[in-house]
């Protein structure tokens, strides 16, 4: 019964593991895989393999050979014996590989989530957009960057509207109808005026008051010819393959929407809908909906005069009072080597205290094998069997017995491996080939050390047993 619990707690792991589609998903979905993975190697390291072991015990044609018969019931006494240990060697073992493999891979991507934040070096994003705020905005950054001699180029500027929500096949659900069990299904919408959009696209599209571009940070998101926000609907002409101004979508958790609009009296007319009779207080509606103003850039100058001008932006941008932040790439990079060196610090130092804990067990393992084998091993050479027979027969057994738990720390990364590139996707890291590439070189290395102390400790084993 346990080890068909351990399976089954197993295949449960599993399943999570590898059906997993939505960051938002994968931090609660993780931990219960992560559970039911520890339960099941337990369960089958204690009794799945003594059962596997009776099963090969119970074909007698396969059991009644001199070699499968010592090597057998062998190795039943030693996983009776030493199942629970095997298996504190396993989880160990995928914890050190996990930690070290996931932090690694996001220091070393940080120019990757860094790019995909800010597409541009700089960015100014204001509240309450009006034409005279945008102009007073854009008249700042100017002449503060030019007092500096630095230039603006690649300049994308814009004007947004922005709700959250969950689509329920063609139409954007209200907040008052959005329950409980949908909230893993919300996304981010963003409503783009057409004229900004042929602008930074370099486009000439033109669109009817009932026609829209979307754009969907999932790529495999396929959208109905027809979307409706609460009773306007409009035509879906073409769903965008890519978006410039979309960079920062992959920083998100939620699948995003970039909804590109013929203008922005139908961009108003969405968030008056979406917020009508929705139960929520005007004070909070009025806020939710305002219009927003992006100018984003990146800059041309020498890095000294690059740092005096945005210093001298920010401060001329705060005393202003316009609502809204400014922040650059340069910070946005410092910050985050500052956050996820501290993970790489915390995931090495944790992988290398569970990397003394696994080593401990192996070396306590395999001295206590050594002194338990001792008085077997003379035994089976006074039945007759050869000193080299018994010691191919010790050695397949501690063999199979220690590097059992390698190769299934390595089977549950390989099965987690879908589901933690959907956490670090919460980190902003999308790179997985730069994950995989981490998670193999670190698997490498760890296989390399644990033979090297297999090696050590079993030359311990055999100078106890002989």
């Amino acid at each position: 019964m346990l080890a068909l619990a351990g399976t089954v707690f197993l295949g449960i792991g599993y399943y999570i593991a590898l059906t997993t589609e939505s960051p938002l998903e994968a931090i609660p979905k993780f931990f219960l895989a992560v559970i039911c993975v520890i339960i099941g190697t337990y369960a089958l390291f204690i009794a799945g393999s003594i059962a596997f072991l009776k099963f090969l015990k119970g074909r007698k044609h396969f059991y009644y050979q001199t070699k499968h018969f010592v090597s057998v019931s062998g190795m039943i006494y030693r996983m009776k014996q030493n199942g629970a240990g095997l298996a504190n060697i396993c989880i160990l073992s995928t914890i050190v590989l996990v930690m070290i493999s996931a932090t690694a891979s996001l220091y070393l991507g940080i120019d990757d989530v860094i790019s995909s934040r800010y597409p541009r070096e700089s960015r100014i994003k204001t509240s309450f957009s009006t034409p005279e705020q945008d102009r007073q905005v854009r008249q700042i950054a100017e002449e503060v960057y030019g007092k500096y001699d630095v230039k603006m180029v690649e300049t994308m500027e814009y004007h947004s509207g922005s709700f959250a929500s969950v689509l329920d096949g063609e139409r954007f659900l209200k907040e008052n109808e959005v329950s409980q069990e949908d909230m893993m299904e919300v996304c981010q919408v963003y409503l783009i005026p057409l004229e900004d959009y042929n602008q930074m696209e370099g486009m000439s599209v033109s669109l009817a008051q009932d026609e829209m571009l979307v754009y969907v940070s999932n790529e495999k998101k396929e959208l109905p010819g027809t979307l409706a926000f609460g009773e306007r609907r409009y035509h879906v002409i073409q769903q965008l393959k890519e978006l410039k101004f979309a960079g920062s979508s992959t920083q998100n958790m939620t699948e995003d929407y970039y909804v590109i609009l013929p203008d922005m009296e139908s961009i108003n007319g969405i968030l008056k809908a979406m917020y009508q009779d929705s139960g929520m207080k005007e004070e909070y509606i009025q806020e939710a909906s305002v219009i927003s103003y992006t100018l984003q850039s990146n800059l041309e100058g020498t890095e000294e005069n690059c740092k005096k001008a945005i210093a001298e932006l920010r401060a001329t941008f705060e005393a202003s009072g316009i609502p809204g932040f400014y922040e650059t790439r340069q910070e946005g990079k410092e910050g985050m080597f500052s956050v996820y060196g501290g993970l790489l610090f915390i995931g090495i130092y944790l992988g290398i205290l569970f990397l003394m804990a696994t080593v401990l067990i192996i070396y306590y393992k395999q001295i206590s094998e050594g002194y338990e084998d001792r008085e077997r091993y003379q035994i089976m050479q006074k039945v007759g069997m050869s000193k080299k027979e018994v010691r191919d027969s010790i050695k397949s057994q501690i063999l199979l017995v220690f590097f059992l738990p390698l190769g299934a720390s390595i089977l549950h990364i390989t099965v987690a491996f879908k589901v933690l590139t959907k956490l670090l996707a919460g980190f902003g890291f999308t790179n997985t080939m730069l994950f995989l590439g981490c998670t193999v070189a670190v698997s490498l290395l760890f296989a390399v050390f644990y033979i090297i102390i297999f090696a050590v400790t079993a030359r311990e084993y055999y100078k106890i047993v002989e």
